[in-house]
Parts: C-alpha cells; sequence; structure tokens
C-alpha cells in the first residue's frame, strides 16, 4: 500500500512527455535520383511527396526554384503534380502533392556529392478562413526533407585514333613449277573444305543468328528512341525566349564584368535553344550528348543533309562551336571563351537574329513563287 502512490507519480512522470509530443500534420518523403549518376550539365529529377491534412496550406510560391538553396546544385525546373486523396471522413483525409524538382551540376570538381536538405514552408488554415486570409495571419511553419547523394563524374573523352602503319619488305624469291602447282591444290582444297563447313554452319546456326541480330536490332532502336530529346516548346517560342532574356542580360549592370555564373546563364540559355532547334534535323541530339559530340555530329553531315536544313546550318553550326567553347570552359574552371560577356551576348544576338530574319525571307519567297505558278 505505501508504494502505491510512488507508483502512480513514476506513471505520471513516464507518461507526460510521450503525450506531450507535437504531432506533425504534414510529412515529405524524399525519393531518389534519377539518374543517380550525372555528368556536367546533365539535369535530373528528385520527387519530394508531400502528404498533409486540411489544416495544412503548403506556399507554392515559397518552394519555386528561385527560392530553394542546393548549393553546389543549382534547381533549373519545378513540376508539382496532385495524386489522389488518400483515408476517408472518419480516419481524416489525406492531401498527396509530388514536388518534382529537376537540379544540374557545373563544377570542375568531380566525386560523389551531397545535394543539401531544405525546408517545406506550410501554415495552419484554420476552418472557414481564405488561404490569403491563412498566409497573412497564420505564423510559417517548416519541415525538412532528406540529403540525397548523387554522383558526379567526367564525361568520356574518345581516345585518339592510332595510326600505326607496319613496313614489310617482302623479297623475291623463285620458286619451282611443282612447287607452286602443289600449293594450287592444297588452296583448292582448303578452300572446298571451308566452304563446306560454311554451307553446314549456316544451315544450322544461320536462322538462331538472324533472329538473334533482329531483337539486338529492335533492342537499339528503342533504346535511341527513349533518349531521343523531344522539345516540349516550339522552335519559334524558344527563339523568343532565348533573345528576350539575352536582352535583359545586356540591359542588366554587372553584365560588363565576365563571371562563372553569367557563362552558366548563357550556356543554358543556348543549349535549350540549340536542342530544340536541331530536334527535327538529321542530327537528332540525344539526352547523353555531349556539346563537343553534338558539335561533331552537326558537322560530320551529309552536302544533302546540310543542303536540307537550308540556312539554318550555318547558323547553329556556329551556334553549337560557341556552346562547346562553354562548355569546355566550365569544365576546367577557367574562363577563356567569355572573358568580354557584352560582346559574347551581342554575338549571339545577331546570329540568331540574322538566322530568322533569312529563314522568314526564304519562305516568303517560295510562297510568293508557288502563288505565281498557281
Amino acid at each position: 500500500m505505501q508504494y502505491r502512490p510512488l507508483l502512480c507519480a513514476f506513471v505520471l512522470l513516464v507518461s507526460t512527455p510521450i503525450l506531450a509530443q507535437e504531432f506533425s500534420p504534414i510529412v515529405v518523403k524524399t525519393g531518389q535520383p534519377t539518374p543517380s549518376v550525372v555528368r556536367t550539365g546533365e539535369p535530373f529529377r528528385i520527387t519530394y511527396r508531400a502528404q498533409f491534412y486540411d489544416e495544412v496550406l503548403i506556399l507554392d510560391e515559397q518552394m519555386q526554384p528561385e527560392n530553394i538553396k542546393a548549393d553546389p546544385f543549382e534547381v533549373i525546373k519545378l513540376e508539382v503534380v496532385v495524386l489522389p486523396d488518400q483515408g476517408n471522413a472518419d480516419s481524416g483525409i489525406v492531401h498527396v502533392k509530388d514536388f518534382i524538382y529537376t537540379f544540374r551540376i557545373i563544377k570542375p570538381e568531380k566525386g560523389d556529392k551531397k545535394l543539401p536538405s531544405f525546408n517545406f514552408i506550410w501554415v495552419i488554415k484554420k476552418a472557414g478562413t481564405t488561404e490569403v486570409n491563412a498566409k497573412e495571419s497564420s505564423e510559417p511553419k517548416e519541415i525538412p526533407t532528406d540529403e540525397v547523394g548523387v554522383r558526379y563524374v567526367y564525361s568520356p573523352v574518345k581516345p585518339p585514333p592510332l595510326n600505326i602503319r607496319d613496313e614489310i619488305v617482302f623479297q623475291l624469291f623463285r620458286w619451282s613449277g611443282g612447287t607452286l602447282r602443289n600449293a594450287g591444290y592444297a588452296i583448292i582444297a582448303a578452300s572446298s573444305m571451308s566452304l563446306l563447313i560454311v554451307l553446314i554452319a549456316w544451315v544450322y546456326f544461320g536462322k538462331s543468328k538472324d533472329k538473334k541480330a533482329s531483337e539486338n536490332k529492335s533492342s537499339e532502336i528503342t533504346a535511341e528512341v527513349v533518349v531521343e530529346i523531344v522539345p516540349d516548346i516550339l522552335p519559334k517560342k524558344a527563339r523568343r525566349k532565348f533573345l528576350r532574356e539575352l536582352k535583359k542580360l545586356l540591359e542588366a549592370k554587372g553584365t560588363d564584368v565576365s563571371s562563372v555564373e553569367l557563362e552558366k546563364k548563357v550556356f543554358s540559355l543556348l543549349r535549350e535553344l540549340v536542342l530544340v532547334e536541331l530536334s527535327g534535323t538529321p542530327v537528332k541530339p540525344l539526352t547523353s550528348d555531349t556539346p563537343a559530340e553534338l558539335f561533331k555530329r552537326l558537322l560530320g553531315l551529309r552536302e544533302k543533309q546540310k543542303e536540307a536544313m537550308g540556312l539554318k546550318y550555318k547558323a547553329f553550326a556556329s551556334l553549337a562551336e560557341k556552346l562547346k567553347n562553354y562548355y569546355e570552359d566550365m569544365e576546367s574552371g577557367r574562363l577563356v571563351h567569355f572573358t568580354e560577356p557584352r560582346l559574347e551576348i551581342q554575338a549571339l544576338l545577331n546570329i540568331v537574329e540574322g538566322a530568322g530574319f533569312w529563314i522568314k525571307f526564304r519562305e516568303a519567297f517560295l510562297n510568293s513563287l508557288r502563288i505565281s505558278h498557281a
């Protein structure tokens, strides 16, 4: 009997911290990077799934790419997908949203990198209040995400071709007629036996070999189609966006001073324009192409393919070369081709504006010829 009060006091002391723990009405789950191994400038995506009750209001404007700090990575895109609700009215309805962020990294140092944690910003929305009033009257709260590991590797460099020539000096020998005749008979017999072996192998293994070859060919075609770039905007809109952003840079105050960040921004705008413009051409850019590989494939086109592209070929060959130069600067960490930013940006404007003018002039001239013949 005398221990019963002590036992009750102990139970109250132990249970009070557990009951006092705060219940969070929102949970954020961090996904894995896709792909997990990236190269310089290659985009990759991570999905952050937020699950929350009705009383939670996520501040989407605070979750935009420009508000996320993920050094040494850059946030270049955000896509929000609303998924079906979970639960029921009795247990509580749980809303689900996927925040799909697209990142990239452009740094000379390679190795295993950690994408740092950042906070989801949300507020409590009471019943009967609007979203605007909830944002103004409620105190913002934060819930952190998990860190994500990404492997950052070098771009593959093809070895130089080997120029090896075997110099063999053949001496002149005198063979007797009998020796040459016997050698001829031996060659005929060996050729007959080889032909017989080839026919037997073709009969028994020809069909299975053709089947494997067709399967390998179809799988290669499928893999190539999967990684081929499909632009989500029209080339005309891509050109307008490119010209508008470059003109903004020319009007900015810090454009006269060369910097790595300014070169990265120009590189990103130029890469998006070149990929969209070349998507419908024989070049067919892929997601794994580096600017150097893309420029090499563009120069390696046949003359008929170059003529089919028309005036666009020269313009985008120049743009692809500049894209390769900027990529080499970012790989080495030194500003070699971007020492005068204002001149570089003006040169890009002249190339794109000139290409657009002559393409429109050529199309108008061809249309007038068709109308006159009709």
